[in-house]
C-alpha cells in the first residue's frame, strides 16, 4: 500500500518544488522550468522503476497452504481471493497499469520519436533527457 505511493509522493514533491520556484521568481535569476521538472521527475521514476514494479505486483504473489488455500507472500494473514485481498489486488493492478505500463510506454514513445523530434525541438530533449 504505502510503498506503492512512492511515485505519487515524488510527483507531489517535484510539483511543490516547481511551485516554490515560481513563487520565488523575483529572487531567482531564472525559475525552474517545467521541462527541467519533468526530466528530474522521470529520472527519479527511472531509478525507482524496478522496485515500484515489484511492489505493485506483490498482491499477485500467493503461496499455497497445506489445506489448499493461498495467502499473500507479503501478508500471510490475507487469503488470496477473499474480501481482504481485493483492495490489495485493486491497488496493485492500478499501480501496474498506470506506473509500470505507463512509464514504460512513455519511455518507448520518447525513444521512437527522438530521432526526428530532437532535431525539430530542443525542448523535447530537455523533457526526455533522463
Amino acid at each position: 500500500g504505502m510503498r506503492l505511493a512512492i511515485p505519487l509522493f515524488a510527483f507531489l514533491v517535484f510539483g511543490m518544488l516547481f511551485g516554490l520556484t515560481r513563487v520565488a521568481r523575483r529572487i531567482l535569476e531564472r525559475p525552474w522550468r517545467v521541462s527541467y521538472t519533468s526530466n528530474s521527475f522521470c529520472q527519479v521514476m527511472q531509478a525507482l522503476y524496478i522496485s515500484v514494479c515489484l511492489v505493485a505486483l506483490l498482491p499477485l504473489q500467493c503461496y499455497a497452504h497445506p489445506n489448499g488455500r493461498m495467502s499473500l507472500s507479503s501478508f500471510p494473514n490475507i487469503i488470496c481471493g477473499d474480501g481482504d485481498h481485493l483492495p490489495f489486488l485493486s491497488v496493485g493492478l492500478l499501480g501496474t497499469a498506470v506506473y509500470t505500463v505507463g512509464f514504460f510506454a512513455t519511455c518507448m514513445y520518447a525513444n521512437c520519436v527522438a530521432p526526428t523530434r530532437s532535431n525539430e525541438s530542443p525542448l523535447f530533449t530537455e523533457y526526455f533527457r533522463f
